[in-house]
């Protein structure tokens, strides 16, 4: 797997259009927020609300990364869940299965692993290239 990173945390309002610029051509998102930094959860909420609703990128799997989760700071997953309004925003099919690819992961990075599951299941999603 490749990536190419953008991090665009410190975009200002006039480069919004830079930012649909770089989803329109993703393969795969990744939304990391500071799991221990509950001060920013509304911005980040905020933010990915503007995400999810671009419908260019409906198919395009998303992973939301609360990372620091080792922080004695840090929420538990289920407070980053709520905190960034994720029961919404998971619909579900009759059947489970989500309606969008999206899914959470807590990571750290004293624990290089909890990353491994996050893009695994990016990868299911990725064809070769």
């Amino acid at each position: 797997m490749k990536f190419t990173t953008f991090n665009l945390a410190q975009r200002h309002a006039q480069s919004d259009h830079l930012w649909k610029d770089y989803i329109s051509s993703a393969d795969a998102i990744v939304f990391l927020v500071d799991a221990a930094d509950s001060i920013r959860f509304a911005r980040a909420k905020a933010e990915l609300d503007n995400l999810l609703k671009d419908e260019k990128i409906f198919n395009v799997p998303i992973v939301i990364l609360g990372s620091k989760s080792d922080s004695q700071n840090a929420v538990d997953e289920k407070r980053f869940r709520a905190a960034l309004d994720l029961s919404e925003t998971m619909e579900q099919h009759n059947d489970g299965r989500n309606l969008r690819n999206l899914q959470v992961y807590m990571c750290n990075m004293n624990d290089i692993g909890t990353f491994g599951c996050a893009f695994r299941y990016i990868g299911r999603f990725l064809k070769e290239i």
